[in-house]
């Protein structure tokens, strides 16, 4: 879609050949997606998504950033090596016991080898000066943040209902006003995994209009099996970027309307109810 629109646009600038890109475009193509991660392990589920973490470091340009749930620091280190690529002057922690629960899998194999000494060994030489691995649990950690100081929250613990909900309602407090939060296996349905209950929550609340879904968030909802009553939510308008195919389809099959603008990443944290 996207190169479909491009081809059809005039080329115009003093070069022969420049493409008049739209500013959504600009927005969402950035040359640090293409970086090669400095940290990668068979532990980790996160592999795939290191050119997202450092589009989203670039996108929000955090001064605070904090991981909840880092295990073998594939996320993390994503977010860290972007930070000193772009020579941010941001602060990042990972907190995380690093004790394993059920959904790490925790076995001898994934713990007897002190995962936390193998993520020191790659982190502390590249990243101590501006990041750190806070040791704790997220409720002992939380009361070490200001509150309305953290830009950037990914939340990766224990994915039941009940722990998700719990760690965004403790952790809120501290976001500030532009902060984006990121949530991991927000599509995984199986066990007792719980990130999932999105719609369900829209609809509890009864939301009718929020804003801050960008890349590919509508895909991943996508994702979820069709339900008859997808389109029976309270939602009724919803920002995005970029709107192509994809997030058009997902508008339709979810009932409402949509907008979009540029420089979204500093209207993200604004919602209304």
């Amino acid at each position: 879609v996207i190169m479909n629109e491009l081809a059809e646009r005039p080329t115009r600038g003093r070069r022969s050949g420049t493409l008049d890109v739209p500013p959504w475009l600009k927005h969402l193509c950035r040359p640090i997606v293409f970086a090669t991660p400095d940290r990668l392990s068979e532990l980790s589920a996160w592999t795939e998504h290191t050119p997202f973490a450092m589009w989203a470091v670039e996108a929000v340009r955090p001064h605070v950033l904090v991981e909840l749930g880092t295990h073998a620091g594939v996320s993390y280190c994503a977010f860290a090596q972007a930070v000193k690529h772009l020579g941010l002057s941001a602060a990042c922690y990972a907190v995380d016991t690093w004790e394993g629960d059920a959904h790490t899998n925790k076995s001898e194999a994934a713990y007897a080898g002190n995962v936390l000494d193998d993520l020191r060994r790659h982190h502390d030489p590249r990243y101590a000066g501006f990041s750190t691995l806070v040791r704790s649990t997220f409720e002992g950690a939380v009361g070490g943040f200001a509150d309305g100081s953290i830009d950037l929250l990914h939340i990766d613990g224990y994915h039941t209902y009940e722990a998700v909900r719990g760690d965004f309602e403790t952790w809120a407090p501290k976001l500030s006003t532009r902060a984006v939060v990121l949530f991991h296996d927000i599509n995984e349905r199986g066990g007792t995994f719980g990130a999932w209950r999105f719609w369900d929550e829209i609809r509890e609340t009864g939301a009718t209009t929020t804003s801050g879904l960008i890349g590919s968030m509508a895909e991943f909802l996508m994702k979820a099996p069709p339900k008859p009553d997808d389109a029976d939510n309270p939602l009724r308008c919803l920002t995005m970027a970029p709107i192509n195919e994809a997030t058009m389809s997902f508008a339709k099959r979810f009932g409402f309307d949509y907008l979009t603008g540029f420089n979204m990443t500093e209207e993200i944290g604004r919602a209304h109810v």
